[in-house]
């Protein structure tokens, strides 16, 4: 995949082949393999984090989406597991200290360094 990515991230921009725009919305079907993930140890990460800082800021950045957008960024948080869910053996449990909430951008970096 890394080298994939150093040879697409060599290709020059070439004016015939930039559009604006494209098809998009058409349906697919995936069948591929997921995660199991449990929703309660997020929405608990979510409750601890609240009772120990009295609010939801991003672990990496302190973003904090209801001081941005008021009520409707209430709540609103990600979690992200500090284990990749990957390593995990058959039946291994998630901690509380296993999750870390983070805001949109930095989950998508966090997780961009387990795929590069």
């Amino acid at each position: 995949m890394t080298t994939l990515r150093r040879a697409l991230s060599h290709i020059e921009d070439d004016e015939t082949t930039t559009q604006d725009s494209v098809n998009e919305g058409q349906v697919l079907y995936k069948l591929h393999k997921y995660r199991e993930r449990n929703r309660k140890i997020v929405e608990d990460k979510k409750k601890a984090v609240m009772k120990a800082t009295g609010r939801l800021a991003c672990e990496v950045c302190g973003f904090d989406f209801f001081q941005t957008y008021g009520p409707l960024g209430a709540d609103f948080i990600e979690c992200h597991h500090t284990k990749p869910l990957a390593t995990y053996k058959a039946g291994e449990k998630t901690k509380l200290a296993d999750l870390a909430v983070v805001c949109s951008n930095c989950h998508r970096m966090t997780d961009a360094r387990f795929i590069s």
